[in-house]
């Protein structure tokens, strides 16, 4: 199918470097980790799903990739151990604030320093907000549009890059439909709730005043 091909495209083409360790966490069958294996023939690719039979049909599928260039993991995402300072994660397709728990888990588990690619939907100022509170910074973010369901995806570290914009204005365009779109869209939600919620009040007005 054309739009899956080309959201994974997009997703395994982010890093802009080289790491020995990457995670597909959630793995969607190891859709994105053979990109990965493709796209980072130095990395060891560390396919994740907490579904026992989805990794196990990976057993199958991975018969022509060299048993030393891969792990098979059941783990929930929350335990991963990370072995080193050059490990990247791809947590993606899950919830804003799902990922806050795990991305929390991740840096309680481990000593080591990691980076993450973030593709979620839902709840993206507060999921922004606790990133900031762990002192991530953002090294680069997209809007990915797949079967209608719009994902920020944000790539990560706690070495580098800039402070991590609070209400997503990085990924606004005036001259994209697309992005128009998503913004007016998330704007509607916060007029929505601003009669309850001050924040909602406040990223309503800021998002009015982004469009206009």
């Amino acid at each position: 199918m054309i739009q899956p091909e080309k959201r994974l495209e997009i997703l395994s083409k982010i890093p802009d470097r080289e790491y020995s360790d990457i995670w597909d966490t959630c793995c969607d069958h190891g859709k994105l980790g053979y990109k990965l294996i493709r796209e980072f023939p130095n990395a060891l690719i560390h396919f994740n799903d907490i579904v026992p039979h989805i990794v196990e049909k990976l057993n199958t599928k991975l018969y022509n990739v060299p048993n030393e260039r891969y792990t098979l993991n059941t783990l929930d995402a929350r335990d991963i151990k990370v072995s080193n300072d050059n490990t990247l994660i791809y947590i993606c397709g899950i919830g804003g604030k799902m990922a806050i728990e795990i991305v929390n888990d991740l840096v309680n588990g481990n000593s080591h320093d990691f980076e993450l690619i973030l593709c979620t939907h839902y709840h993206q100022y507060e999921l922004r907000e606790s990133l900031r509170e762990l002192n991530f910074q953002l090294i680069k973010s997209d809007l990915i549009v797949h079967q209608g369901q719009q994902y920020e995806t944000i790539y990560i570290s706690k070495t580098r890059g800039s402070e991590i914009p609070k209400y997503s204005e990085e990924l606004f365009n005036k001259d994209c439909e697309k992005r128009i779109s998503y913004f007016q869209k998330s704007m509607n939600h916060y007029k929505k709730n601003s009669e309850y919620s001050q924040i909602s009040k406040e990223i309503y007005a800021y998002y009015k005043v982004l469009l206009s």
